[in-house]
């Protein structure tokens, strides 16, 4: 299948209501994403991963109890995620757990366009992989 026709399941996890409206409202104008959620509290969307899969997490890193690194090392097999936050100061923390991209807020379409864009390369290749298996 061509990394164009892949479509991928998204969670979206934040604190921020309007942070989140902000990506849902990205995932909603991009073909090959298809919203399935998301939550405010991260010890909700950590319980919701253990049960159930997404192909890409949309995660802040700055939330309280549980940041987005701190959620991502809860998780046996994390799904291809992309760090959100408001500070630049975790990129460096965000690529040692091999998330897929980094953006800064405010979170603009095109650069969130572009993120996107790799995650379904990413899902792609690891779909082809592993014999072709639609994810």
């Amino acid at each position: 299948m061509p990394a164009s026709e892949l479509s991928l399941r998204c969670l979206v996890v934040d604190d921020d209501p309007m942070s989140v409206q902000v990506v849902l409202n990205c995932i909603n104008n991009t073909p090959f994403l298809t919203a399935i959620g998301s939550y405010n509290n991260p010890v909700e969307a950590a319980e919701f991963l253990r049960t159930q899969s997404v192909d890409l997490l949309f995660l802040d890193v700055e939330m309280p109890l549980l940041s987005g690194i701190d959620l991502l090392r809860t998780l046996q097999n994390p799904p291809l995620t992309v760090l959100i936050t408001s500070s630049k100061d975790y990129a460096v923390q965000a690529f040692e757990h091999a998330v897929v991209d980094y953006l800064v807020k405010p979170v603009s379409y095109p650069r969130f366009l572009q993120a996107a864009q790799k995650a379904q390369e990413l899902a792609h290749r690891q779909a082809t992989a592993f014999g072709g298996q639609d994810t």
